[in-house]
């Protein structure tokens, strides 16, 4: 999709998609101070940065780790420069995000770069799937404009492929719906007569960013 002005890209409604920043893997770990910084939702660690090895955490409860953090800085830089172009009116006025703590700490410091954003926490984005995410969606009030998600493999990879029915470029020379690495971000536009018209094949993508390794 082609925005030339930000009155064609407030035309339209807008989806974001976030995949949760590198995190820890499953297993014995190692946790140190938090990295992030305050957190609007709760105190958060990021490791590794000590050499104190601690009990393996649950999936829920695993943190970003530090190239986790680059990514998801490097989404809130992206934000920066869109506010400065023509898809400055495609920005996320809502951030609904899964309830896991590495989602958590994605969503926070993706959202330096969008300041006054509110941020939704949904139990249900955790291990929701295609249907249950595009309803939720359905569900959104006819005020929001845009909203971005930040969830999980492999819902937000299908979620591409089921809402533009098409492939998204740039990611790794592959198709984002194969499996969105993490921290990649993808945004799509559909017509601007309400989320309940949302259907598959029903959006376009115009804008992938996938942070540096």
């Amino acid at each position: 999709m082609d925005y030339t002005t930000a009155e064609a890209a407030t035309a339209h409604r807008h989806i974001w998609l976030l995949r949760h920043a590198k995190a820890e893997p499953v297993g014995p770990s190692r946790v140190g101070p938090s990295r992030v910084g305050p957190s609007r939702v709760g105190p958060s660690r990021v490791g590794p940065s000590s050499g104190d090895t601690q009990p393996s955490k649950d999936d829920l409860s695993r943190h970003i780790t530090h190239r986790g953090i680059r990514q998801a800085r490097a989404v809130a830089a992206r934000f920066v420069e869109l506010q400065h172009g023509p898809l400055r009116g495609t920005l996320p006025e809502l951030v609904v995000c899964s309830p896991a703590t590495r989602a958590l700490e994605t969503a926070e410091l993706a959202m330096a770069g969008l300041p006054g954003v509110r941020l939704e926490v949904e139990q249900f984005l955790y291990r929701a799937d295609v249907d249950e995410v595009t309803n939720r969606l359905r569900e959104l009030p006819a005020e929001i404009v845009s909203v971005m998600l930040v969830g999980h493999n492999p819902t937000i990879s299908h979620l591409v492929r089921h809402l533009t029915g098409t492939v998204a470029p740039g990611v790794h020379g592959g198709l984002v719906y194969d499996g969105m690495p993490t921290g990649a971000l993808v945004g799509m536009s559909m017509p601007q007569e309400g989320w309940r018209v949302l259907a598959p094949e029903s959006t376009e993508v115009f804008e992938v960013f996938v942070p540096p390794r």
